[in-house]
């Protein structure tokens, strides 16, 4: 009886495992291979839970890519309110002479809308020997500067462990909160006697999740015709109100039965979480 009683039981955790990546029924579940669970759905906004939850599967690409906006979205987490995205590294080229040319990164996911950067798990980091990073929101209300240098010592970038030492390279965490994110690189002596001859070395500025490959950014090959993305984690929630505000009006409240309110650990907004 009881190894019935225990069947039954695994059976009941693997259909509430199996429901919570499941999208509304009638509605497209993947869109290249990436599945996409409801309150999320794919270019019909009806498959969704409002319209912010509407993605856009582009089928220009080969495999198609899942984009909120333009960004590109890796994998959705119901379990822990997350998705991972895909998002371009700020960049610094030079030579002998100084710096050629560079690129800064800009993110927004969007006011009034229920995402923003994960806090825990991103971390901005820079890599150099004459570097200033700095990060900003669009609007000026934050910032956060790191810097690294290593006395025209670039052979420190070309190792290939997964994380930041602090040697040619500094790493700074984020506040909590934001969605939208400025990152530009500069240099203090602008470069000089960083190099000699026409060699071009390039500087790079990441936001990346704590599980991405740090050591990947770190390789002599890459030039200033290479384009290098992150993965970053961002955080949603189905309202920005707070739990015992929203489920004493049950026309606004999103959670349904057999599920519990909680609230986000990174400013405002609640998910819901099942029952199992």
């Amino acid at each position: 009886m009881w190894k019935l009683w225990f069947m039954l039981l695994i059976l009941s955790w693997q259909a509430a495992a199996s429901s919570s990546n499941n999208a509304k029924p009638g509605c497209q579940e993947k869109c290249g291979g990436i599945t996409v669970p409801y309150p999320f759905g794919i270019d019909d906004p009806k498959c969704a839970l409002n319209v912010n939850f509407s993605l856009k599967c582009n089928k220009s690409f080969s495999p198609p890519k899942l984009m909120y906006g333009n960004i590109v979205v890796l994998n959705i987490s119901i379990e822990d309110g997350s998705m991972i995205a895909s998002m371009w590294t700020a960049r610094s080229c030079y030579n002998s002479s100084g710096r050629l040319n560079y690129s800064n990164v800009q993110f927004d996911l969007g006011d009034g809308r229920p995402f923003r950067f994960s806090d825990t798990r991103n971390k901005l980091t820079a890599f150099g020997c004459d570097t200033t990073a700095t990060m900003t929101d669009r609007f000026g209300s934050f910032g956060s500067i790191c810097g690294s240098i290593c006395l025209g010592d670039i052979s420190s970038l070309n190792n290939k462990h997964n994380s930041c030492h602090g040697i040619g390279c500094c790493q700074i965490g984020l506040a909590k909160s934001l969605k939208s994110l400025n990152i530009s690189l500069d240099s203090t002596y602008n470069y000089s006697g960083m190099l000699t001859g026409e060699t071009i070395q390039c500087d790079y500025a990441v936001l990346a999740d704590e599980h991405f490959d740090l050591s990947e950014l770190r390789s002599s090959d890459y030039s200033p015709d290479n384009e290098i993305s992150s993965k970053v984690t961002v955080e949603w929630v189905v309202k920005e109100e707070k739990c015992p505000v929203v489920s004493q009006n049950s026309s606004v409240y999103a959670c349904a039965n057999h599920t519990d309110c909680k609230n986000s650990d990174n400013g405002e907004g609640y998910r819901c979480l099942c029952w199992i």
